[in-house]
Parts: C-alpha cells; structure tokens; sequence
C-alpha cells in the first residue's frame, strides 16, 4: 500500500507541477526501477556494496525561492531504496539558516552476503544571525551501525562472524564573531557513545574550542591567529578518564615585493587519570612564499615536532618546497617535495627511526576549444632501519578532456602505478595500470547517450582484474519528460583465489521531469 501511495504522489506531482507554489524555483522529479543480476562473491566488489533492486523515487536538485528571500533546496535520491541519500536546506542569506542530511551505507563481508555491516548517518546544522556581525550555531549527528563482520576477509576455514551494534550522539553549540577581516568563534559540544555488544566500550566526550584570526590593528600587514582546545573522554563503566589540553596560534606577516612569511606553533597535552605523567606534542613551522603575479610562486618551509612522554622523546625534522610557473595562460608546471626525518632521541618505540620522501610533479595544458591535457608524476619513500622495511612508490598520469564540437564530450586518463614493500622477512611487489574514460553525446533529434569505463589491473604479486562498463541514453519527451536507459555492467576476478570472482549486471529504468515554476 506505501508503494501505490507513493508512486500515485509522484505521478501526480510530474503531471500537475505548475506555478502555484512560487514565481521562481525549479528541480527535478524522477520514478524508476533497478534491476540487478549478480553471482560470484558480494564481499569483493566495493563499488556494488550499496546497489540495492527495487522502485525508486528521488527529487533532485530542488530550488525554491520565496519573494521575501528565503530558499529551500532538496536532493532527495533514492528516498524509497536502503541506500538513500538526503537533503534538505531552508536559508535566508544573512539571517538564519537550516540543513538536514541522512544516507545509508552497506558493506558485505562474506560471499553470499549475508553479513554485512549498515550505517546510517543523520546530520543537521542550524544557524542565526541575531545581529549583522554575529552568528550562533548549533549541529547534530546520530550515527548507527549495526550488522555482523568476519574476522577474515576470505573465509574458506569457516571464520565465524562477529555481531557490530553500536549508536554514536554528537551536539555542539557556539557562536561566531566576524568584523572586518577578523573573525573570533567558540563552541561547546559533546558525543555519547554506546554499544551494544559490549558495554565497556560506551564513553562520553565533551569539548571545549576556541579560536580566532584577524589583522593587528593600523598594521593590516601583519595578521595573527590562535587557539585552545580542551577535550574530555571518560568511559561509563570504568570512569577511565583522558584529557587533553591543545593550544596553537601564529603569525604572518605581507612584506613588500610579494614576499610573505609565517611561524605557527602547536602545543599539546594529553594524559590520563592513571599516569603520573602526560605526553607532551609540540609543533614549530616556518614558512617563507615570494609570488611573481600571474606568473609564477614559491614557498619553502621548516618543521620541527617533538613528542615527549618523559621516558621517551622523539623528534623530528621536516622540510619543505612548492612551486608553480605559467609560461603562458594556457600552459602551468607545479611541483612539490617533502621529506621528514623522525629519531629516537631518548627511551625507544617500536618503529624506531624512520625517514619519509614526497615529490609531486604536474603539467597541464588547456585550449578554450578543444579541452585540456594533464600529465603528472609522484614518488613516495619510507626508509625504517629498526624493522629493515624499506616502501617505494611510483605513479606516472595522465588525464584529459576533449570537447569533439558540437557532437560530444570526451574525458579520461591512465596511470601507472609501482610499489615496492621490502622488510626483513619477505618482499611484496605490485603493478598497477587504470585505465578510464567517459563519452557524452550532446542531445541529437532529442536523443543523447553516453558510455564509459574503468579498467584496473594489478599484476606481480597480485593477480587481479577489475572491469566495470556503463551505457546510457535518454530520449526527451513533450512537456519537459525525460525516459532514460541506464546499464552497468561489473566484474572482478583475483586469479590468485578461487572464490574472489564476481559478475553484476545492473539496469536502471526511469522517467523524469524537469521542474520550473
């Protein structure tokens, strides 16, 4: 009976839209079924975890304007399928203001899909300007999960499931002070959580956050900003207590000739009822920028952290630089390198010493007509001598759109990627190769379509093989009506284990009507 209900509102709703409710709004109203035909293992494929069968009403990007200003806005996808995805805003600019988001998620643990986990999360924000310069806020979430998982992702030894139910409850409130480039803000807030499978495990949080930014008075040049944090975690059964107090600020100063630079710091402590002592966290950083306007920028930088428990410190020593250049409007290279050095300096920890690299390199070329080309190219190291691990990563891109005229619009890209993991005991390898792109035609004699795919290919010590295929097409109707085809076709294989295959195919079946009143 809900379903007739709900698919008469609709129907009515598509035929008889007109302009009674507002002068200015518009959206769009779509019924539909989904169909889907799978076999092989669920738990392998994550793209098809949260695809759901079944009749489908959504009410999207919805824009309604009132003639005193205010405007509401909705995307309401999927409302009537278990993998829904909300949202309602109410707002009027300066004045106050209203959002509410609700989605639903599955993950599949096993091959036949029996035990899956579902989450499903509610968020709201709620806003007032009881003066120009002023804003109190308030927000919410609720978060549920509940479901089974096994303890191993392949379960050919029979691994037993594990029950998960657990609620978390979250509020803040506060107040926001913006005046002239400068900008203080204030807020306290709180999270429940409670599980019930385990009820050791419930805890309460509560908070405390203050901070703000702003120019020196008659020195605009120099600008200053800062903060406090007090956070509380107790556990309920055990009143087990943590507490941490974080306190930041810094300084940035405009020099002349396009030059800037900047010192921020950070400053925490973090202990427990049952320490005597507490761990210390402290964070220096420099930064020096110069910018060449429109043609070219660069900023090295410093960091130094220590971490002291009183039996053990660690230090380290980052380092820092990005740049970018435009040769022409049309043409820009960016680059950036990191590297970090973590020691020991007193006590030990498990991971001992270890040193990390970055390196990013990117050039992109764009033509007002014809679309653009990126080409880009990264390294990541991670050296550790205490476990004799040693990572190297390597990726080489390239992405692209091309506008083919009048007719369609072409994008897509290739990576290749190489990772190394190499430690005492043993060496694992892989190479990977993505290959992916999109073809939409613009609408012909009121028909358009579109198809498109993602290839993946992990090969050395891996073996697997991930295709997913997409077609669509849509023919334009009298009266703004729409009828759209859509057919998603997906398979996975990893030629290393017998049972991690799996084949979907999913057709979408809608008619939709554009809204406008």
């Amino acid at each position: 009976m809900r379903w007739k209900i709900i698919v008469a509102i609709s129907l009515l709703a598509m035929i008889s839209a007109s302009p009674v409710f507002a002068e200015n709004g518009s959206g769009m109203i779509k019924i539909g079924y989904t169909f889907i035909d799978e076999e092989g293992n669920r738990a392998v494929n994550h793209s098809t975890f949260n695809q759901y069968e079944g009749f489908d009403f959504s009410l999207e990007k919805f824009r309604y304007f009132l003639k005193n200003g205010i405007r509401f806005d909705a995307d309401l996808k999927r409302v009537t399928l278990n993998n829904r995805n909300l949202y309602f805003g109410a707002e009027k600019s300066g004045l106050f203001g209203v959002r509410v988001n609700n989605n639903q998620y599955r993950r599949v643990y096993d091959f036949d899909g029996n035990d899956f986990i579902r989450r499903h999360t509610t968020t709201g924000d709620i806003w007032l300007y009881p003066y120009r310069y002023v804003k109190i806020f308030g927000s919410g979430s609720f978060i549920g999960r509940s479901g089974s998982v096994l303890e191993y992702f392949d379960v050919v030894d029979g691994g037993m499931p594990t029950a998960v139910d657990y609620e978390q409850k979250r509020a803040n409130t506060g107040f926001q002070i913006n005046y002239r480039g400068r900008m203080l803000r204030a807020e306290y807030g709180g999270i429940n959580y409670v599980n019930h499978e385990d009820y050791y495990l419930d805890q309460s949080r509560r908070w405390f956050k203050i901070r703000g930014f702003g120019a020196v008075p008659r020195y605009d040049w120099i600008l200053i900003h800062g903060g406090f944090l007090n956070y509380r975690t107790w556990y309920k059964q055990t009143d087990f207590e943590i507490k941490s107090n974080k306190g930041w600020g810094g300084t940035t100063l405009n020099l002349p000739m396009n030059f800037s630079v900047s010192y921020n710091f950070i400053f925490e402590r973090t202990a427990s009822d049952s320490d005597k002592v507490g761990t210390d966290n402290i964070a220096h950083t420099f930064y020096a920028s110069h910018l060449w306007p429109g043609y070219a920028g660069a900023t090295i930088g410093y960091q130094n952290d220590i971490s002291d428990d009183f039996d053990n410190v660690i230090k380290a020593n980052s380092y820092y630089f990005s740049g970018w250049i435009k040769p022409k409007s049309y043409l820009d290279f960016r680059a950036e390198y990191g590297f970090r050095a973590e020691k020991v300096d007193e006590g030990s920890r498990l991971l001992g010493d270890e040193d990390r690299n970055r390196f990013k390199i990117s050039g992109k070329y764009r033509h007002d007509r014809y679309g653009s080309i990126r080409i880009r190219y990264e390294i990541r190291t991670r050296n550790n001598d205490q476990l004799g691990s040693e990572v190297d990563f390597d990726r080489v891109a390239f992405d692209w759109v091309f506008l083919i005229s009048e007719y369609a619009d072409l994008t897509g890209g290739y990576s290749y990627s190489v990772g190394d993991y190499t430690n005492m005991e043993q060496e694992f390898e892989f190479r990977d190769h993505l290959v992916y792109g999109d073809i939409l035609s613009h609408e012909y004699y009121n028909v358009q379509a579109g198809a498109g795919l993602v290839y993946y290919r992990s090969k050395r010590d891996t073996d697997v093989e991930s295709i997913a295929l997409h077609f669509s097409g849509r023919y334009k109707l009298p009266d703004s009506y729409y009828f759209e085809v859509k057919y998603n076709v997906n398979n996975f294989d990893n030629f290393l284990v017998n049972n991690e295959y799996y084949t979907a195919n999913i057709v979408e079946i809608n008619l939709t009507k554009d809204l406008s009143f």
